[in-house]
């Protein structure tokens, strides 16, 4: 079991609005710029986290500090850039997330220097919790399973398994959920995050 304070679930949507926006508008953006117009089409060029995130991702992403976003529909077919489409949608979404990083942590000194007391503590924690989410959120979505980012490179490799398992992507979404709440994945989750925020220097 696991148990947060009022401050931890508020600071956690916070981060999560952020993270949904920033990951959601850039990975339909990059649909866009190779040539796939179906996220526009879709209401997905927003930073409006609403249109970005299902129940089951966001509230992972609250809970976590790892969760996703509804899959950006990328179309091989309809993009300039053909098979490899996915990938660039894929890779423009984890570049998002870690630039976001990148800029909340750096941000972070700056808040303690500018504001005083309880201010700037809690804006630096806002700042440190959007890190992490967002870098929570770049090591699940590697996992090539849909709802999840890296599900997307199915579309690339192999169109027959990349429908088999956008079919039944509810059900794959659920099992994630399922065992983030009830196993160590989490545990596991968060050592490769602080790895991976080790290895970049923050």
């Amino acid at each position: 079991m696991f148990f947060l304070s009022l401050q931890q679930v508020l600071l956690n949507i916070v981060a999560a609005g952020v993270v949904g926006s920033v990951y959601g508008f850039t990975a339909a953006a990059m649909a866009a710029a190779l040539g796939d117009y179906g996220p526009k089409r879709d209401g997905r060029r927003t930073v409006s986290p609403i249109s970005h995130f299902g129940a089951l991702g966001f509230l992972a992403m609250m809970l976590f500090r790892m969760g996703w976003i509804r899959p950006v529909d990328v179309r091989p077919k309809e993009a300039r850039a053909g098979r490899w489409a996915p990938v660039g949608v894929v890779a423009g979404g984890m570049a998002a997330l870690l630039l976001l990083a990148f800029a909340a942590n750096a941000l972070r000194p700056v808040a303690l220097q500018l504001l005083s007391g309880n201010a700037g503590l809690t804006v630096s924690a806002a700042l440190n919790t959007i890190v992490m989410t967002s870098l929570g959120t770049a090591v699940l979505n590697l996992l090539p399973l849909p709802p999840l980012a890296g599900g997307l490179l199915w579309r690339t490799v192999h169109t027959t398994t990349a429908q088999r398992l956008e079919s039944i992507a509810r059900y794959i979404a659920i099992a994630v959920f399922v065992v983030l709440v009830t196993s160590g994945a989490v545990g596991v989750l968060n050592e490769w995050r602080t790895a991976l925020r080790a290895w970049l220097g923050m």
